[in-house]
């Protein structure tokens, strides 16, 4: 297993709840990614309605949860003493995590 799944798991669903989260591998040549997926309660946001899809609440408030998630999960790494893959960017101007967050409302 990756040895950054764990970390990441416990310190999410400390945040998040247990069951609202799940934190796995890659696979086959993007083994290394680490694909979190967070299970959100849409009531806890108010929602604008504006769009057929998220109003810019919604669009904010899913921003700022993978924002803290990113930022939780870097700290349980630093703390276990492991980092994430990366790579650089396009433009060689800075390195980019292979984490992938995504915020789901349920």
């Amino acid at each position: 297993m990756n040895k950054l799944i764990k970390p990441a798991k416990k310190i999410l669903s400390l945040k998040y709840g247990h069951k609202n989260v799940s934190v796995k591998n890659g696979q086959g040549t993007a083994w290394g990614w680490v694909n979190v997926n967070i299970d959100y309660p849409k009531s806890a946001v108010q929602c604008l309605g504006d769009t057929p899809f998220y109003c810019s609440n919604c669009s904010k408030a899913i921003q700022a949860i993978s924002e803290e998630a990113e930022q939780l999960m870097n700290i349980a790494w630093q703390e276990a003493g492991v980092k994430p893959y990366s790579f650089c960017s396009d433009n060689n101007s800075s390195e980019i995590n292979e984490v992938i967050v995504q915020v789901h409302y349920i």
